[in-house]
């Protein structure tokens, strides 16, 4: 009888020993030090990655614990910063959530590797988004840790600016199944600074000068022409490709010829402005063209070449005044 009392105290105490698991650890700050600055063509696509992937150490030891049976203990991963719904890049065949940043137009996404009790490392990384955890049984004193892994992307059109430094995840350990909150480990960014690259472009102001209308002989006929070049001022190294348009600001009268009309403060009738490349050949409207020669590695400065002259549209050349306009837009990749 004295035996049987022994044996069921011995298992009233293995049964309370399975919800004391004893841990160690103390609440920490650990340091994801992002790139110093970054540079980004103007008009590079929407998902674009700022930066390269940047890791905190491998730490399998944030957490120590004891068990004296088998028991579920782990870590878990939250962000703490907001989640842009409907925002993801894929990457290694898996789709990580995007998070906000200080910055406009750049986001950040984030991973994690998780070092469990008694189970290691796991065997890649793991998109964080709404959280996420991992955990092992094990009856030994064994640690608990992780990995956190980030990337700047680009969501949106951007301004030179600085990503601040802060905190954007935090990690928790689970034993005794619950989570303990004494000792979180905040992981908190470096700053980076984003540079977005451009060249100027100053506005273009082309003299076409004074003519006679006997100049003309009928629709189709034109002046001499009147050379002029666009100039790329300060173009930076970095940018993959450079290319530019130019579209009518007054209506087209003649597509195939890049001929538009006079603006609405001319007084001349008749005639239109026909726009040509820098050999003399017709200069397609709203079509883009690469900038040839730009160096990715120097930048520099440039000029592209062009001609302009007036082109009869009509059956008769009124005198008066003769101005049109056109845009000249830049995209950068």
């Amino acid at each position: 009888m004295a035996f049987m009392l022994v044996g069921f105290a011995l298992m009233c105490m293995s049964s309370g020993a399975r919800a004391l698991t004893t841990c160690t650890g103390s609440a920490q700050t650990v340091t994801l030090s992002m790139p110093i600055g970054v540079t980004v063509p103007r008009d590079a696509p929407v998902g674009t990655l700022l930066t390269g992937w940047t890791t905190t150490p491998a730490t399998p030891n944030w957490y120590s614990c004891s068990a004296t049976v088998q028991e579920s203990i782990g870590v878990g991963i939250w962000p703490l910063v907001t989640e842009l719904s409907g925002t993801t890049i894929v990457d290694g065949g898996a789709t990580h959530s995007v998070f906000k940043t200080n910055l406009p137009g750049v986001g950040i996404a984030m991973g994690s590797r998780l070092y469990m009790n008694g189970c290691g490392w796991e065997p890649g990384w793991t998109p964080v988004a709404g959280g996420r955890a991992n955990s092992c049984n094990s009856v030994t004193l064994l640690p608990n840790g992780g990995q956190i892994r980030a990337v700047l992307v680009k969501i949106g059109a951007i301004t030179s600016g600085l990503v601040s430094a802060g905190p954007i995840a935090q990690g928790k350990l689970y034993a005794n199944a619950a989570w303990d909150t004494k000792w979180p480990i905040t992981i908190s960014t470096t700053a980076t600074q984003i540079t977005v690259l451009s060249c100027l472009t100053p506005d273009v102001l082309v003299n076409l000068g004074s003519h006679k209308s006997s100049e003309f002989k009928g629709p189709g006929s034109f002046t001499s022409m009147t050379s002029f070049k666009v100039a790329l001022k300060s173009c930076p190294a970095g940018i993959n490709r450079i290319d530019y348009q130019i579209d009518a600001v007054t209506p087209v009268l003649n597509a195939a010829g890049s001929v538009v009309a006079l603006d609405s403060g001319s007084t001349a009738t008749g005639v239109g402005v026909q726009l040509l490349d820098g050999s003399g050949n017709v200069f397609p409207l709203g079509t883009p063209r690469n900038l040839g020669g730009y160096s990715t590695s120097a930048g520099g400065d440039y000029a592209i070449p062009f001609h302009a002259r007036y082109y009869q549209t009509g059956p008769v050349v009124g005198a008066g005044t003769a101005n049109s306009a056109m845009t000249f837009t830049m995209s950068y990749e």
